[in-house]
């Protein structure tokens, strides 16, 4: 539900959930 950055790069409390 979250999309914020590359999902490869560091998770800073933002993640991608498909």
């Amino acid at each position: 539900s979250y999309s914020s950055g590359p999902t490869t790069g560091p998770s800073v409390g933002c993640y991608t959930n498909n």
